[in-house]
Order: C-alpha cells, then sequence, then structure tokens
C-alpha cells in the first residue's frame, strides 16, 4: 500500500493578493468589472458588505521572493494557489502571454527553491472578460477557450508540480454567480446556471485529457494528480427525522457537483425537479 503524504500548507487565489492587475499584458477579469462597477465601503459602524478594491491587494506580485521566504521559516510545505487565466491569455483564447507565463514560472521556481510545494489551480471563478464578453460559462466555445489555457500551462509549467486542480468551489462560483447576483457574473438565471455548470464539468474533464496528453508528452511526471477542489460541508443530523434533509443537502451539495466528473451524470435529484428538468430539456438539444 502506497504511503500517503500529509501536505502542510496554505491556500489563496490570483485575485485575493496578487496585484499588478494591468502589468505586462493583464486584462480584466470579471472580478475585476464587478469589484469596480459595486465598489462599497460601509460606514464605520454599519454591518453592510463591503466589496473592495483589489488594484493593490497584497502585492503578491512584487513581493512573491519575500512570501516564499516567509513560507519557508513558517515550515509550509506546499502552496495551493490558483493562476489567473487572464494573465496568460489576456486578449483572446489563442494568443497567449509570454510576460504572463514567466511570472509563475518564476514564483514556481522561487516557491520549490524554498522548499515549498507549487499546487495549482487553473480557474478559480476569475473569467477573462473577452470571454464573458462573449457568454463566458454559458457558450460552449468556452470549453475549447479553456482547453487552449490548460495546455499552455502544462507544457510551460507543468514541470514544477505533480499536484494539480482544475477549478475551486463550483458550487460557490455557480449558486452565488449564477442562481443569485452576489458574485460575478451576477446572472441571476437558472437557465444560465443549468449551462454554466454543465460547461464547467466539461471543462474539467477536458482538462483531464490535455493532463495525460502532457504526461505523454514528458511536460508533466507521469505518477502526477489531477484533481477538483469542492466546497462541501459535510451536514449532521440534528435530531431524529432529518435523515431526509440530510441526504437532500448530500444530493444537492455534493452528489450534483461531484458525480458528473465522477460517475459521468447528474444525480437523479437533478432531474426529478420539476423546474431544473424543464431547462435541461430546452438545453440537452446543445450540449
Amino acid at each position: 500500500m502506497t504511503e500517503k503524504k500529509f501536505i502542510f500548507a496554505a491556500s489563496t487565489c490570483a485575485f485575493q493578493i496578487e496585484d499588478g492587475r494591468n502589468l505586462r499584458g493583464r486584462t480584466d477579469s470579471i472580478w475585476d468589472e464587478f469589484t469596480k462597477r459595486n465598489f462599497s465601503i460601509p460606514p464605520l459602524g454599519k454591518a453592510e458588505r463591503e466589496i473592495n478594491s483589489i488594484a493593490v491587494a497584497a502585492d503578491f506580485y512584487s513581493k512573491y521572493k519575500t512570501d516564499a521566504r516567509i513560507m519557508k521559516r513558517m515550515g509550509l510545505q506546499g502552496f495551493v494557489y490558483n493562476m489567473d487565466w487572464t494573465r496568460i491569455f489576456p486578449k483572446n483564447s489563442t494568443d497567449f502571454n509570454p510576460e504572463g507565463l514567466k511570472f509563475y514560472d518564476d514564483v514556481f521556481k522561487t516557491l520549490l527553491e524554498n522548499g515549498v510545494k507549487p499546487i495549482p489551480i487553473l480557474y478559480h471563478w476569475d473569467t477573462p472578460m473577452w470571454a464573458e464578453i462573449q457568454g463566458g460559462f454559458e457558450n460552449r466555445d468556452v470549453i475549447e477557450w479553456f482547453r487552449n489555457y490548460v495546455k499552455i500551462v502544462f507544457r510551460y509549467l507543468g514541470k514544477y508540480s505533480d499536484l494539480w486542480f482544475v477549478n475551486d468551489e463550483n458550487s460557490s462560483f455557480t449558486l452565488d454567480g449564477y442562481l443569485s447576483d452576489y458574485l460575478p457574473p451576477a446572472k441571476n438565471n437558472k437557465t444560465a446556471f443549468v449551462k454554466a455548470i454543465h460547461h464547467l464539468n466539461l471543462s474539467a474533464a477536458i482538462a483531464k485529457e490535455e493532463f495525460e496528453l502532457a504526461k505523454e508528452a514528458g511536460y508533466i511526471a507521469k505518477d502526477a494528480l489531477l484533481g477538483i477542489d469542492h466546497d462541501w460541508v459535510p451536514p449532521h443530523q440534528y435530531q431524529t427525522g432529518n435523515e431526509t434533509a440530510v441526504e437532500k443537502y448530500n444530493a444537492w451539495c455534493k452528489n450534483f457537483f461531484l458525480d458528473p466528473n465522477l460517475k459521468g451524470t447528474y444525480p437523479d435529484v437533478f432531474f426529478n425537479d420539476y423546474k431544473m428538468r424543464k431547462l435541461i430539456l430546452l438545453f440537452q438539444n446543445k450540449i
């Protein structure tokens, strides 16, 4: 039996800490647009939602070498970090930005020099604006846009890690960004949700294909792993009689987001929901 190794790691994402929003070719993502349009700092003492600017953030873009040394002193063994799709493909789906790749090449190299394993996440909610203008994850073409992105990442950065994730917290992204307007792209539309979640799942399959091809080409180690980071919280039965509620929660909040990737199908609860079933039937001719 293969020994399982625990990795003591920290985790964050590009948009939250990186800065350098328009440096060396980078353009806006849906998060740049959302924070600019909805910027709001509540008055002192008011418990209201804050949507702040990330124009500076923690300036990881300039301070990653110092941050890597801090991680080393802390004893961190890994750093889970999502790359910025827009930094690598700032204009369209075909022309990648060498400066963007160089930044992540430098970051991953610096982490390894400090004994910290890079654990990259390919996508964390930050769709490039050029893609969103064309429909984003509601447009089936996003699958090929994403393919081009991951192909370049695996080719030039695959050597730095044997542990990768396709995407992060799909449930928060789709529920809050497509079934509500709490997060970008703020669609608040069930049809948009159905399209987005299905294309998001297909993008994971595409990434897996490219991951295996990258292994064959020697860009990634043969024993490297690719996964999905899902934000599910296990439910606890409060009292006898809550069994159905627990099962329903798991069906919608766990199985609905994992089954398509692990089993190749959506759970029955999705198709049995009358309103969702109608949307699926309308959409099935196009997927």
